[in-house]
């Protein structure tokens, strides 16, 4: 190996690396955010709604072991936890698991605009290159979105009512 080309490992190495760190940070805020929205969904029960703030540590590849925020929800001696997946997700910028002892729903973090995940073959992919019109190229804008369980697994919007409803899912109620 010539010292150009170790040069060159070592350059591509240091900008993948920078861009995980980037891409971490931007999830954490975004972990953030999500934690802001489901408290002001809870708000109007303080009086029975305990959450309760942690961390836990995650480890990715490309990223290696990070501590990252978790959000315990406690009701009337039932819990759940929102708890941090990663930021390499199929399909998605970051993943977010509300779980219990019960069960476990899937929050991911995708474009607004994206209703489920969308695997494109090797001939699909070929015939989107080959069409005559280009595909219109906009600023994503990601939010957090529901998984639906399978077969039929779409996103849905994570909007108050379907947040709760989705706790009590995983709280048994």
């Amino acid at each position: 190996m010539s010292k150009t080309a170790f040069k060159d490992f070592i350059n591509t190495g240091l900008k993948k690396k920078k861009k995980s760190a980037q891409r971490k940070e931007k999830y954490l805020a975004k972990v953030d955010e999500l934690y802001k929205q489901i408290r002001s969904y809870l708000n109007e029960f303080s009086d029975t709604v305990q959450l309760f703030e942690d961390t836990i540590k995650v480890n990715e590849e490309y990223i290696g072991e990070y501590d990252a925020p978790t959000l315990k929800i406690d009701i009337f001696g039932k819990q759940a936890s929102l708890n941090p997946v990663g930021t390499y997700i199929l399909g998605a910028l970051g993943r977010v698991d509300l779980e219990s002892d019960f069960e476990t729903r899937r929050i991911i973090l995708v474009d607004r605009d994206t209703k489920r995940l969308q695997i494109l073959s090797a001939k699909s992919k070929k015939r989107t290159e080959n069409a005559t019109k280009k595909p219109v190229k906009h600023k994503r804008h990601y939010v957090w979105k529901l998984v639906t369980e399978p077969p039929d697994v779409y996103y849905i919007e994570l909007d108050e009512e379907n947040f709760l409803d989705a706790l009590l899912e995983v709280l048994g109620g």
